[in-house]
């Protein structure tokens, strides 16, 4: 296989029995109003599988690869659904059984004429307990690729503290580690919450942030300022996403750049994980970091221009007439 590289940068090569990728987080039951109403008024529901690792983890399943998630879920049936949405997916699940906790619920609306409303039941979920022992048994030290996001960071002490083990674990081994600071200001303390999220830094290979949120992070005035801050910080590479716009990826030796992929959007939830996972799976597949992210561009359109955080993910067959690598007309 070709490596993929960057200024330097090569993805580490497959071995004999690991994984492509290791995501984990908290994977929640997701309702979604299934009528175009707003919550107040909406009176039809969709269930689904959401969060922002797993659906990572969905995609770079959907794309062929071997993909492991870990999280923790309640003893309850929700937490069934999870396990079956991994099944469903593709995913090689490792999920905590918590018979003190439940599985965390997320509500939200759909539309693209106006702000999503989203609500959580979340607050002391099974998610938010993921510890270090939920990680036995997955490769986080046999991996090629490991991925969290800072949602999962901040979620509670005991999951930051897991956080921090595995990018570390896997960081040591040579695993590329790709970090989304994913901002959800619900969650996250605007002051309390940065240094948090930039502490863990060091043992990133690939920061994936949006525009707004890496100048957050990094407490800078623009973009190119967060990016050169970012990259003294630890990051191998810094991938600006910047939807309908392309993305722009930064190394110490160059940048490139990746037009955006023009669809109608139909839900715009989801497209930043899917842009990580289209990106991933191209470095996994060997791709250049153009590459990589053309795909990348394509894989979120398509999910944006499909309802719900998943239901719009690719196969590789799909994403490759998309992007134009083969036919439009499949027959």
């Amino acid at each position: 296989m070709e490596e993929t590289q960057f200024g330097g940068l090569s993805l580490p090569r497959p071995q004999a029995g690991g994984v492509d990728a290791v995501a984990f987080g908290e994977a929640l039951v997701a309702f979604i109003a299934a009528d175009g109403c707003p919550l107040r008024s909406a009176a039809m529901y969709r269930r689904t599988v959401v969060g922002a690792e797993f659906n990572v983890a969905a995609g770079l399943a959907r794309l062929g690869h071997h993909v492991q998630f870990a999280g923790r879920v309640g003893d309850d049936p929700l937490g069934q659904v999870v396990e079956e949405a991994c099944r469903a997916h593709g995913i090689e699940g490792h999920l905590g059984r918590d018979a003190g906790s439940f599985t965390g619920v997320l509500v939200r609306d759909m539309q693209t004429s106006r702000p999503t409303i989203v609500g959580y039941a979340r607050s002391g979920s099974a998610g938010s307990r993921l510890g270090v022992e939920d990680l036995d048994g997955c490769a986080v030290q046999d991996t090629r690729v490991l991925h969290t996001t800072g949602i999962t960071a901040v979620l509670s002490p005991q999951s930051l503290e897991t956080v921090r083990w595995a990018l570390a674990a896997a960081h040591s081994t040579g695993a590329w580690v790709s970090f989304d600071p994913n901002l959800r200001w619900r969650l996250m303390h605007p002051v309390h919450t940065r240094p948090i999220l930039a502490s863990l830094l060091d043992n990133v290979d690939v920061l994936l942030a949006g525009g707004d949120e890496l100048v957050w992070l990094a407490d800078r005035q623009d973009v190119d300022e967060a990016t050169a801050w970012a990259l003294d910080q630890g990051p191998r590479l810094v991938v600006v996403k910047n939807g309908a716009q392309g993305a722009r990826a930064t190394a110490a030796k160059g940048t490139a750049h990746a037009p955006g992929v023009p669809v109608h959007s139909v839900d715009p939830v989801g497209a930043g994980d899917a842009f990580a996972a289209g990106f991933l799976s191209g470095l996994l597949n060997g791709r250049t970091v153009e590459q990589a992210m053309a795909e990348a561009n394509g894989v979120a359109a398509l999910v944006v221009a499909a309802p719900g955080d998943t239901e719009g993910l690719p196969d590789g067959a799909l994403r490759d007439s998309f992007t134009g690598q083969s036919g439009t007309v499949q027959r």
